[in-house]
């Protein structure tokens, strides 16, 4: 499980970090496009693990 949070930078973007649940760990990102990356690379891992 993963807990996405997301924030208005001072330019009006977005920026985040998406923390694991499980172990606490967190990675930062810059743009909406890098989490919509992460998630769907992150998607294709698991797809494969449950396969």
């Amino acid at each position: 499980m993963y807990l996405v949070l997301l924030w208005p930078d001072g330019a009006g973007n977005w920026e985040g970090r998406i923390k694991d649940a499980k172990t606490g760990a967190e990675i930062p990102f810059g743009e909406i496009e890098e989490l919509v990356s992460w998630l769907e690379a992150h998607k294709n891992d698991e797809s494969r693990r449950s396969a």
